[in-house]
């Protein structure tokens, strides 16, 4: 996986989908694994909230990779700062993958999103969240970067 550092613990991953993720894995409390609906879900070994998935919106990579420079630029001024995780929690399924995800609050988001959508009109902002616990069907997570991705893939569980 190559990662593009922008500063502020924030990278670009031209190769994931083109996520620029705020890498939180050293907020984040150590997890246990789960058994929900009959399927395992494992700790991860690092934990990032995905700001916005430029591939969802540019195809191009060189314009892709211009926008990241342009978030690197914008992060020398700006702060983003983690704030806490949210207490409630979702189970989220994606074709054979299955996550547990909690929201997470990051103080400068506002700022960053509005900051983003003058770089690209119809941006949607993600549902700002971490993954916590993953099936063995998936390395990462299963791409919840919407709002209506949350409504389709995710529904709440109750612990």
């Amino acid at each position: 996986m190559i990662k593009i550092d922008l500063g502020q613990e924030i990278s670009y991953n031209p190769d994931e989908k083109g996520y620029v993720m705020f890498d939180l894995t050293n907020f984040i409390p150590q997890q246990s694994s789960q058994v929900v609906d009959g399927v395992e879900l494992l700790p991860k070994n690092e934990y990032h909230s995905s700001l916005v998935s430029l591939e969802r919106y540019i195809q191009d990579k060189d314009e892709a990779h211009r926008i990241a420079l342009s978030i690197k630029e914008y992060l020398m001024d700006h702060q983003l700062t983690y704030a806490g995780l949210g207490d409630e929690r979702y189970v989220c399924k994606r074709e054979e993958r299955m996550t547990l995800v909690a929201p997470v609050a990051i103080e400068g988001l506002d700022e960053f999103r509005a900051f983003i959508t003058s770089l690209i009109p119809d941006f949607d902002p993600p549902f700002s969240h971490i993954t916590l616990l993953k099936s063995a069907a998936t390395e990462f997570g299963i791409g919840i970067n919407s709002m209506s991705d949350l409504d389709q893939y995710c529904t709440r569980f109750d612990q």
